[in-house]
């Protein structure tokens, strides 16, 4: 059996920090496509590496596809740090608006403090790794079916 560590760590770096980049994480608003795009590709890996016999194995691929969204999620979260800290002058614009706001506007006092605080807390990064755990992990886990059907055999 062959491993599949390796074809899961390349294929969830390359969505996880494509998914982190402005710009090109727009491509994920189309059905998940860089999620999907790294399933394919650590599928690709995998049966390059592997070989093929038989009928696809889509339980290999389902492991595939959790390790690969897996990771992506942990490293997205990694590299989404340093954005946060880049789109502080956006906190200090919200902020400026804040401000200068009537002062009968009544704001909910955890919107206020999610607005003001300047960045991404550890709650905030916390959150943002749950849920990219379950997302990347569905969409990887398509991608690698896909890719099985695609590549296995080939």
């Amino acid at each position: 059996m062959n491993s599949k560590i390796k074809p899961a760590a390349i294929g969830g770096v390359f969505l996880g920090v494509l998914s982190q980049i402005p710009l090109i994480n727009l491509l994920n608003c189309a059905c998940c496509a860089l999620v999907i795009g790294g399933g394919l590709l650590s599928s690709f890996l995998y049966y390059r590496e592997a070989g093929s016999a038989g009928d696809p194995p889509y339980g290999d691929a389902t492991i595939l596809g959790l390790l690969t969204g897996a990771i992506g999620a942990v490293v997205g979260t990694i590299v989404s740090i340093p954005f946060a800290f880049i789109g502080g002058g956006f906190a200090a614009a919200m902020e400026q608006a804040m401000a200068s706001m009537p002062s009968d506007v009544d704001i909910p006092p955890f919107l206020e403090s999610a607005m003001v605080s300047g960045g991404v807390g550890f709650v905030g990064l916390v959150f943002s790794l749950f849920i990219n755990l379950i997302i990347y992990s569905i969409f990887a886990t398509i991608g690698t079916l896909i890719g099985t059907a695609l590549f296995h055999g080939k």
